[in-house]
Parts: C-alpha cells; structure tokens; sequence
C-alpha cells in the first residue's frame, strides 16, 4: 500500500473563473504537467499530473501527483505524491472510475531518468517504457503499490509507449459493458536512419484492472483519448506525428472499434478538429448514465499551443462546433470530465495571466462551465 505523503501547499478556494490547481514552482518541483481528471460515484474529483522536478522536460526525475475535492470542484485539498522512483520519471496518469466495484484504476508509464524518449523510440535505451496499474478503495486517500504490467500490453517490436495522457473509460453499453478501455500510443521499431513510426491503440481489461489485453491498434496516432458512441461503437481521436503537415493539414485523425475496442477500421481525418499536434480529450455529454450523441472535445483549437477551446459534436463525432473558448493564450494539454448536474468541468495547461511571457506550461488550472 501506497502512503501519500504531502507537499505544503493550502486548500485552494473556489472563485469566478479558472482556479490554480498547480504551477510552476510549488512545492520544489520546476513544471507540473500531463493533468488527467476523474470522478467517483461519491462524488470525490481526483486531479492528476505529473511534477517534474529540475525542468520542464519530458524525462529525468518526475513524480506522479494528485489533488482531490470532495464538493465538486469548489474546494481542494493539498497536493499529495502517489508515485516517486527516485531519479527516474513516473507519469502518463490515465484514470478511470470503475462504477461496478466502486474502486479507482489507474494506469500509468516508468522509465529509468537517463533513458531518453529518442533513445527508447531508437531501440538504444538502456531500459524501455514499463506500464503499472494502481487501485483505490478509499476515493483516492491511499493506492496499492504499483503492479508492473509491461509484459500483458506490450509488444517486443514497440519502443516508445504512453498510456493517455488523460482519462480511460469504462464501456456503459453493450456486450462488453463495464470493460476498462485505456487509449495509449506507442512508436514501432524502424531500421537506422528510418523516421520512427507511431500508432495508437487501447488495452483493456474485463476484470476491473486485475488483467489486461492488448486491443486494436489504428494506422496513425498519437497521445490518443477514447469515448463510447450512443450506438456502442468506440471513436479513437488521436493527434498526427510522422506525417507531413501538407498531408494532415493540422487536423486530428480517427478510427471506429465496432467490437469493443479489440480491432479498428481505416482511420480517418476530421476536418472541424484542428490541432497543432498537441494531446487533446474527448467526452460523452451522457444523461444519467445514459449514453448520447452529444460529443465534449478540447484541445487548442490552432496552429500553435493556444486558444484552448471546447468543441461540440451532436452527432457523434461526424460535424463539430466551437461551444468554448477556454484560454485564449498559451495552452496546451487538456482533460474533461461531465458532473452530475451536467456542467462541463475541465483540467488544462495555460499561461499564467499577466504574465510579461507567459507559456502553455506556467500552471494548471481547473474550470466550471455552467449546463
């Protein structure tokens, strides 16, 4: 069992508007990054993200971090680590709640801190990417120690590997309800000199997190987020690397489970979704446990890290809207989560406000909007 252990930092209020959840310089740490969100059927919000300790970078010594609010967003408690290896990096946080055995799930990443991403993707590694699932039966007050799942999700000719970032779901609809999805990437081995290939695809498990499955993979993607349809079906949304901007256009690209998220059709660009290759998130607007056609995606709706905004599609994904604009400036990683009032909540990476240079990564914030 994990002990949390906590950072001296003070319950944060509600107030009009975005509230700071962490940023840069609390607590020691240089960044915090990669927010994912999730919900127990209690009603206790777990906020997620990782701590970076010397730098903003993507490797080196990262802790795994929550915080958590016990009236819907209005107030939070102090940060607490869940994860920490010493020197090398813990994070990639994909949560889900698993409303059948009422505990929490989550997966996330491992690697040793001097093993850096070229060098995993390159196969020259001294180690690679490890995967581990955590539980919680208690609204996130205490998680089991990490159980390595590596050798169950993944594949000797895969070299980089992310779960997420952001939430994983649990099926609601079909033969298969109550299977955990996780949506996750990974790079394919290429021979030397040949740019690395990624793909997206999920794993799940039919036995709340105590075993696991390697599902469908997609022929693109990267850092991608999964939802449910009204029909069943499982829409894959994934941000585009390795391909040329004049291919992609700076669109998000797409795929269709028909079975569960074991297998995938062709994928497919969305045209409404632009992105400048950054991670996004995508949600059913569901009514009381009840699936819809009603779509939630956020991402920054540009060319660059900025004008996060939250686009609407009433028809399953085929056509999107701007429904929000969010943070006009610098932002980059997002993460929703519907409440029961069905007021959208949203975790994100902005620039701090008044900033002289401000950047995507100076903090993140949590926000209502009103239903």
């Amino acid at each position: 069992m994990i002990v949390l252990f906590t950072l001296a930092l003070s319950v944060t209020m509600f107030a009009d508007g975005p509230i700071t959840l962490f940023q840069k310089g609390d607590g020691g740490y240089h960044t915090f990054r990669i927010p994912a969100l999730v919900r127990t059927d209690n009603g206790t919000i777990i906020a997620f993200a990782e701590a970076r300790k010397d730098d903003s970078a993507d490797g080196g010594r990262i802790d795994l971090v929550q915080r958590r609010s016990f009236d819907g967003g209005v107030t939070w408690g102090p940060v607490e680590v869940i994860w920490s290896d010493g020197a090398n990096t813990c994070g990639n946080p994909s949560p889900v709640y698993d409303s059948k055995r009422g505990r929490l799930v989550l997966i996330a990443n491992w690697n040793r801190f001097e093993d850096s991403e070229v060098d995993i993707r390159s196969g020259k590694s001294k180690d690679g990417r490890r995967i581990y699932v955590f539980f919680s039966s208690d609204e996130g007050a205490s998680w089991t120690s990490p159980r390595e799942i590596t050798a169950d999700v993944n594949r000797a000719d895969w070299a980089w590997y992310a779960t997420g970032p952001g939430h994983a779901i649990q099926l609601m609809k079909g033969p298969h309800k109550g299977r955990l999805v996780v949506p996750c990437n990974h790079s394919v081995l290429q021979p030397e000199g040949k740019l690395w290939h990624d793909e997206a695809h999920i794993i799940y498990s039919d036995d709340g997190g105590e075993t696991w499955l390697i599902g469908g993979t997609t022929s693109l993607g990267n850092e991608s987020t999964a939802v449910q349809l009204k029909n069943g079906d499982i829409l894959l949304n994934s941000r585009v690397i390795g391909v040329s901007k004049d291919v992609s256009k700076g669109r998000r690209i797409a795929a269709i489970s028909q079975d569960a998220g074991e297998s995938f059709g062709e994928s497919f660009y969305i045209d409404d979704l632009l992105e400048p290759r950054c991670q996004a998130s995508i949600i059913n607007y569901a009514k009381r446990g009840r699936l819809t056609k009603t779509l939630l995606f956020s991402n920054p709706k540009s060319q660059t890290r900025d004008n996060l905004c939250i686009s609407l599609s009433k028809d399953s994904g085929k056509t999107w809207s701007t429904a929000y604009q969010v943070h006009s400036g610098p932002a980059a990683y997002s993460d929703l989560l519907i409440l029961p009032n069905r007021d959208i909540a949203i975790i994100y990476e902005a620039g701090l406000p008044n900033h002289a240079s401000p950047t995507p990564y100076d903090a993140i914030y949590f926000q209502i909007f009103k239903n």
